[in-house]
């Protein structure tokens, strides 16, 4: 009797789970390069996911560069986890780096999640070059002090294992999320997906995953759509932010990528996408420039953010960093923004007088964290020819939050964050925070809802709370002043009916077909298991009339840009910002290397 490649897979699955059991700690890969060479690679290294666990900054998967020499960029996997200690100060050429085995059963993977819960490290989802060999779906748990790896969630139903989305912790609710992301043969056991990979036009999914710490179970969210766009994305960074009841996810840039031409839909950083938590709802909020009302920055994907509050609560500022437009080194940034909460105003980060070698090149699919009270680690992606040479003496670069400069190394004594000038000189106040009421705001709050959430506003209700829980049965929740949203339901193929007709041993096979059919029909991109029903997508157009700056050249240095502006600079195009964020975005007819760019005048 043949077996049905499906029926292979569980049979495989579940005899692998019995036999191997769920903690694992031997047969570890081991990295045998020298010290030197993993300092090096850390620089380089794209693809990767990190996360802070106490007073150790991890690093974990993604591809090292082969040769960072040759004009043709190699990459090869990075199957271990390696920690940087943070307990003490280090110089960015040398930081107290740890290398450790991996388990050879744990998957190698790329773009995955990296969460903390302060004790445990967590990896999720990820993509593989190995297509035909890839794991179900489960959170893998690394406990630092007994250095074991153990399979956690692994029952959860109705998760996928995706890859390139947004992850990150929400200490104040004890969770961690990932948000979009694609699923193909890359990520997934299910023969149907085909392997198009982010590459090749893989579709953005809308999935929201919460992970919760406490009972170490994972469940895919159903939830509201008030953004009135589509939700499906790749390659978009995402934060925690504590305001409102329960705190809202904040995603920031990336890509609706339905076709092969998927860098053609970027999404910009006007329209600012967030789901709040309480009431289990995406809303959106339009930001502006915070000196220029037009001037915010362009387009991108897979650039890093963090978020620092201000002492009193009163502003939280997201920092990003890179990013590019095409996800190559053609295209990558080396610009600096701050987005304020509540205002909603970006900020455009100059540091005049700085040493080029402390200054990151350009970068895309990197990762940065922030290591003690206020600097902000920025970590791989180095895409640029510049970028590539501060490798070779640099590991890893390092921005002070505060002053709003490069430095040559980890400070663990510094003093707490103290809010920039930059940004209260807009939003009033002082450093420890007190921003103005009157100040501290968007020039028009888009919801009636989202101006409670950021306001402090006691008197916030919660919106519909219905999840579909994927560890028992969907439990719902909704407040009878608000609708409740409606997942789009599983199509049933109509053999199931025939198969039921039939009865006896036709039954087990008819089944059989069902269950093929039904996940070719997911492969081909029709699935809506468990998410939600959206508005349909459309490519995020500028409007015709204005300018694009763009910036020329690809050995231009951020230091040399300051002061003065240089001939040629009103030319200059995809660098720092969008000057007229209504005109249409046309990456294939840009020049080569991004970089931070003063306002023009």
């Amino acid at each position: 009797m043949v077996v049905p490649r499906c029926l292979a897979f569980v049979i495989i699955t579940v005899f692998s789970s019995l036999c191997l059991g769920r903690v694992l700690d031997v047969n570890k890969r081991q990295e045998v390069q020298s010290l030197e060479t993993q300092l090096q690679n850390i620089c380089d290294r794209r693809y990767s996911s990190t996360t802070v666990v106490g007073d150790k900054l991890f690093i974990n998967g993604g591809q090292d560069l082969v040769d960072r020499n040759k004009s043709t960029l190699n990459y090869v996997d990075f199957g271990s986890i390696q920690y940087i200690d943070l307990s003490s100060s280090w110089s960015i050429d040398n930081p107290p780096l740890t290398t450790l085995g991996k388990p050879t059963s744990l998957p190698a993977i790329n773009e995955g999640c990296g969460w903390s819960d302060g004790t445990n490290f967590y990896q999720y989802g990820g993509w593989q070059i190995e297509t035909n060999v890839q794991e179900d779906f489960k959170v893998w748990q690394y406990g630092v002090s007994s250095d074991t790896w153990t399979a956690v969630s692994a029952n959860s139903r109705n998760v996928e294992r995706l890859a390139s989305g947004g992850c990150t912790n929400a200490p104040g609710i004890k969770k961690s999320y990932a948000y979009g992301g694609f699923l193909d043969q890359a990520t997934t056991n299910n023969p149907w997906y085909y392997g198009q990979g982010k590459l090749g036009g893989a579709a953005g999914r809308a999935d929201l995953i919460e992970f919760d710490w406490a009972t170490k179970t994972a469940k895919n969210i159903t939830y509201t759509n008030n953004t009135k766009r589509g939700l499906a994305i790749v390659d978009n960074p995402l934060v925690y932010v504590p305001v409102g009841k329960s705190g809202i996810l904040l995603s920031i840039g990336g890509r609706e990528s339905l076709t092969i031409s998927a860098y053609q839909q970027l999404v910009n950083l006007v329209e600012i996408k967030f789901y709040d938590i309480a009431s289990n709802t995406w809303y959106y909020q339009t930001a502006e420039g915070a000196v220029q009302a037009d001037v915010v920055p362009a387009y991108r994907v897979e650039p890093c953010v963090v978020v620092q509050p201000a002492a009193d609560g009163s502003s939280y500022n997201l920092y990003m960093f890179g990013g590019s437009w095409a996800d190559d080194e053609r295209s990558a940034f080396n610009d600096m923004w701050i987005l304020s909460l509540p205002s909603f105003k970006w900020f455009r980060v100059d540091y005049p007088n700085q040493a080029s070698w402390q200054i990151a090149g350009n970068r895309t699919s990197h990762t940065c964290q922030i290591i003690g009270n206020r600097q902000m680690a920025i970590i791989g992606g180095g895409r640029s020819a510049g970028a590539h040479s501060q490798c070779k003496n640099t590991t890893l670069f390092v921005f002070d939050m505060s002053t709003l400069s490069w430095r040559n190394g980890f400070d663990s004594t510094q003093e707490a964050y103290a809010l920039p000038t930059l940004i209260t000189d807009v939003i009033g106040g002082h450093s420890g925070g007190d921003a103005d009421s009157t100040l501290n705001r968007p020039t028009i709050w888009n919801d009636a809802y989202t101006t409670k959430i950021f306001t402090r506003d006691s008197s916030v209700t919660a919106g519909p709370s219905t999840v579909i829980n994927t560890d028992a049965a969907p439990s719902t929740t909704a407040k009878a002043s608000a609708p409740t949203p409606t997942p789009t339901p599983t199509p049933t193929p109509t053999g199931a009916i025939v198969g039921g007709v039939i009865g006896g041993i036709l039954a087990l096979v008819a089944l059989g077909v069902i269950g093929m059919l039904w996940y070719k029909r997911r492969g081909r991109g029709a699935a809506k298991t468990n998410t939600p029903s959206f508005a349909e997508l459309d490519v995020q157009d500028l409007s015709p009339g204005d300018t694009l700056y763009e910036l020329q050249g690809p050995t231009l240095h951020l230091h040399e840009l300051q002061g003065e502006a240089k001939g040629g600079l009103e030319a200059a195009a995809k660098g720092g910002y969008i000057s007229g964020v209504h005109e249409p975005y046309h990456p294939e007819n840009m020049g080569s290397y991004g970089g931070l760019l003063p306002q023009p005048s």
